[in-house]
């Protein structure tokens, strides 16, 4: 008789365990390790584990994954002619008749939905089963902030349901989002976001840099100009870019949503506060007409006041702190960001409407993804004012 092989053994065991004599089996289950001595298997001692067992019967009987299963399903079973189904309630067999062809699985109410087909082992009536979830680990606090910051941008769309409840709350003048039993402040989840994408400070920017932006692989590089995005490269494209290193190693984080909104100004400020006061000499003189342009705005500004319009509905005021001008082009500059904290006060839901109307023409997505957007955060701030 000419030897199984491990898997002729293995696929003989799956088909046969249930109905085996047990005198003709030397040990079935033992410390959760199957031992196998039978006739059918030849002289030698084959073993085999509850779970390469239960594995290869459910490769032939084509029994489906519950990882697979729809949040409804409850049970799910396997009718004589292979075919399996799931079920949300508990099903019946019903045996073959004048009417039926085969013994099938049938529940007069609840949902039910087709799997998969295979071979029948045994006795089909003894396929009935639960469907087994795994229990998602809880999370911690410091597990949920780090997912809010990858998902701050789209969590109130529908791709994202996870935070779809979130509630936003103020303590005092600052915001904070209510969800999954805990509560983080914008100034937090952001602060986890520039740790994740592993951003590096505008204090070690190169004396030239006035732009830094990070590439789809991940890594941040600086820029003289302001460069454009390649999308089909994955990077900014400028002659002058150079990669933001510190010690010889790249600043390399997570990309968080599309890695052609990095692109950002560099805030000198920021590199004024790390390093040592310089004196008033050595500073770069301001260009003669930035000065002129600035006290045009002064005069403007104090114009406005006379006249009362400093409390129009459309004036939005902000430091100039959060600016930048270009002395060559008299240019001024700001980020989104900056519009929704000065202008709109930080509200979640008209930031998003501000960020999505501001995209339409500017990034790859469809003009009707953004409206989609407008549209659901309208109808929360409708909600909000009921």
């Amino acid at each position: 008789m000419k030897q199984k092989t491990r898997d002729e053994q293995l696929e003989l065991v799956a088909r046969n365990i249930e109905g085996w004599d047990r005198d003709d089996v030397s040990a079935l289950w033992h410390g959760g390790v199957i031992f196998i001595k039978h006739k059918h298997l030849g002289e030698n001692e084959p073993v085999f584990n509850r779970e390469e067992v239960e594995a290869k019967r459910r490769e032939i009987t084509g029994e489906p994954d519950d990882k697979d299963a729809p949040e409804w399903a409850k049970f799910k079973c396997q009718d004589s002619d292979g075919l399996w189904k799931r079920f949300a309630l508990m099903p019946f067999d019903f045996t073959p008749d004048e009417y039926s062809n085969g013994g099938v699985w049938g529940s007069t109410s609840g949902k039910v939905a087709e799997a998969s087909r295979g071979e029948v082992i045994g006795d089909w009536r003894d396929t009935l089963k639960p469907v087994v979830r795994e229990t998602k680990k809880q999370e911690t606090r410091d597990e949920l902030l780090s997912a809010l910051a990858r998902n701050i941008e789209d969590m109130k769309t529908t791709d994202n349901s996870r935070f779809a409840t979130a509630d936003v709350l103020f303590r005092g003048s600052e915001m904070y989002l209510s969800c999954c039993g805990s509560e983080f402040s914008i100034k937090e989840i952001y602060d986890r976001q520039q740790k994740l994408r592993n951003e590096p400070s505008d204090a070690l920017a190169p004396d030239w840099a006035k732009w830094k932006g990070q590439c789809a692989n991940g890594i941040w590089e600086w820029y003289r100009d302001k460069a454009a995005p390649n999308t089909e490269k994955g990077f900014f494209e400028a002659g002058n870019g150079v990669a933001a290193t510190i010690d010889g190693k790249y600043f390399k984080g997570e990309v968080i949503g599309d890695w052609r909104d990095t692109l950002k100004p560099v805030i000198r400020e920021a590199k004024a506060q790390a390093q040592e006061e310089v004196s008033q000499d050595n500073r770069t003189a301001i260009p003669e007409k930035l000065l002129n342009a600035i006290q045009e705005s002064v005069d403007k500004t104090r114009n406005m006041q006379g006249n009362g319009l400093e409390s129009s509905y459309y004036l939005v005021t902000m430091p100039i702190s959060s600016v930048s001008i270009n002395p060559d082009t008299l240019e001024v500059s700001f980020m989104i960001e900056e519009y929704i904290e000065h202008g709109l006060n930080n509200d979640f839901d008209r930031g998003n409407i501000a960020k999505a109307n501001h995209r339409i023409g500017r990034k790859g997505n469809k003009t009707k993804y953004e409206t989609n957007k407008i549209r659901h955060s309208a109808g929360r701030i409708d909600l909000k004012n009921k």
